[in-house]
């Protein structure tokens, strides 16, 4: 159903498409472009777009059009990672939060709203500074930004979630809160909190 309604939306397949090709140009790029995106040559240096440069050099003699694919990876590897990141985490910590409800969840809703005060770009620029200078450190950074957004749809969908009566069928089993939480709840919950993300 999904995928027919976004068939007939043409901005959604134009949208669809474009990812795909900047996906593939960026896992591609060795096979798009034959130059090194660091090699240094001075004598080319400053090239307008030709036939061998598609866009031209930079002021180093690089070619900017594979600056841009290998740009891609580094960009694309992030956003992933990132994502990835904020996403577990988030889900967790919403996880926890809705199901425990009470004083844990007062704990960890203040915890998330003093994140949230914080302006995103602030947060992340604090983490990166304190975790220091890498790539792996900004995706984390970047990934603790992103959390609270996750925390609150997770913790309201498991706040619904727990009271249906399939939680209540585990629990009369003998299920621990563990199970109820990462095998009964977590299934139900997390699928309907991303497409809302």
């Amino acid at each position: 159903i999904v995928a027919r309604n976004l068939i007939r939306n043409k901005g959604a397949v134009i949208g669809f498409a474009l990812m795909v090709l900047l996906i593939l140009s960026a896992v591609l790029a060795p096979q798009l472009s034959p130059y090194d995106p660091v090699k240094v040559s001075i004598r080319e240096r400053l090239t307008s777009p030709n036939s061998e440069h598609l866009m031209g050099t930079d002021q180093m003699g690089r070619d900017i059009f594979t600056r841009l694919l290998y740009g891609g990876r580094i960009s694309l590897i992030l956003g992933i990672v990132s994502v990835g990141i904020g996403g577990t985490l988030g889900i967790l910590v919403g996880l926890i939060a809705g199901y425990y409800e009470g004083r844990v969840d007062q704990i960890l809703m203040r915890l998330v709203d003093m994140i949230m005060a914080i302006p995103r770009i602030l947060l992340a620029l604090v983490i990166a500074f304190g975790l220091g200078p890498s790539v792996l450190n900004l995706m984390i950074a970047v990934g603790v930004g992103q959390a609270p957004t996750y925390v609150r749809l997770v913790r309201s969908s498991v706040l619904t979630a727990k009271r249906e009566v399939y939680v209540d069928a585990a629990r009369v089993t003998g299920c621990s809160n563990r199970r109820i939480m990462f095998r009964h709840v977590l299934p139900n919950v997390v699928g309907p909190a991303v497409v809302v993300s």
